[in-house]
């Protein structure tokens, strides 16, 4: 399994390092949301794919394409919201999110049976909610600045670095201090391999992680932060990657799969690598905006 795991983790590692060095390059975040957009359209498939097996019908198609746009308004407001962007276009994310759910109703509408129809409405939006809001917030976390710091550019592209290696860090130390120490089970029914021990050992990879970078390293945006708050901060990415995985292995668990697809080499689907994001995502851009950090700050 590791032979597999390695080479793909190796292989998303460097386009993700490049995407962001073309941002801090140019002074973007086009790169950055063209990258999350292509993971955004194999996830989201993966997700309709399981509740197609689950005997939903979601609007697929509509629902990738929408997506995509989503990914780019997004984008752009936040440019026009934060960096007084000279073309302002203030109801574009608005607009978007409005034409997604009119699309949606329509096209259910269209059909000629109404049966189901909530549901199948119903998981077209929740995969736009679970799929592209909840980890929207990266992009988001890529125009935050520290206080102090170098300015917003570097440090919103360091912070999104952050946020990913730190809740990483979990699952790394969740993996194998579960395997090797592992014996009072955390959820039996949902994730039966996950245990206490293994919860702990993300917790503590978390916090080392984060504090390693901070000591070891002096041009650290943590750096901007105090120990007692990188501390919270590893323990926050250690928990709510723990519930992101938990809530993506309830949704295979109801839909019946093992894995949620076969996009990545060893891991399975793109979402089993991505689930611990969902939830760590927007929990690491309040803590960054409860810590100081803010919106579009050049300094």
């Amino acid at each position: 399994m590791l032979k597999y795991r390695i080479p793909a983790a190796l292989i998303m590692s460097a386009v993700f390092v490049g995407c962001l060095y073309l941002d801090t390059h140019y002074r973007s975040s086009l790169a950055l949301s063209s990258f999350f957009a292509v993971g955004v359209v194999i996830v989201l498939r993966e997700f309709f794919a399981m509740a197609e097996a689950k005997g939903a019908k979601p609007m697929v198609l509509f629902g990738i394409i929408m997506a995509v746009c989503l990914t780019f308004a997004h984008d752009r407001w936040c440019w026009e919201k934060w960096h007084n962007a000279t073309r302002s276009v203030p109801d574009l994310m608005s607009t978007v999110l409005a034409l997604c759910v009119i699309g949606t109703c329509a096209l259910q509408g269209a059909r000629k049976s109404p049966k189901d129809a909530i549901s199948n409405i119903g998981i077209t939006l929740f995969g736009w909610i679970y799929v592209w809001f909840l980890p929207a917030f990266m992009i988001k976390i890529r125009h935050l600045g520290v206080p102090g710091a170098s300015g917003w550019n570097y440090d919103g592209t360091e912070l999104v670095a952050i946020t990913l290696l730190v809740a990483k860090f979990s699952d790394i130390g969740g993996f194998f201090t579960g395997r090797f120490i592992g014996k009072h089970k955390l959820s039996p029914i949902i994730s039966p391999k996950k245990t206490w021990e293994g919860a702990a050992g993300g917790v503590l990879f978390s916090v080392v992680f984060a504090l390693l970078v901070r000591t070891f390293y002096p041009h650290s945006v943590l750096m901007a932060f105090s120990f007692e708050t990188v501390i919270l901060f590893g323990v926050a990415m250690a928990i709510s990657s723990l519930l992101g995985d938990l809530l993506a292995s309830c949704i295979k668990r109801d839909c019946e799969v093992k894995d949620s697809g076969g996009a990545v080499p060893g891991f399975g689907g793109l979402l089993d690598v991505a689930d611990s994001l969902m939830i760590a995502s927007p929990i690491a851009y309040f803590f960054f905006l409860l810590a100081g950090a803010r919106p579009g700050l050049e300094v």
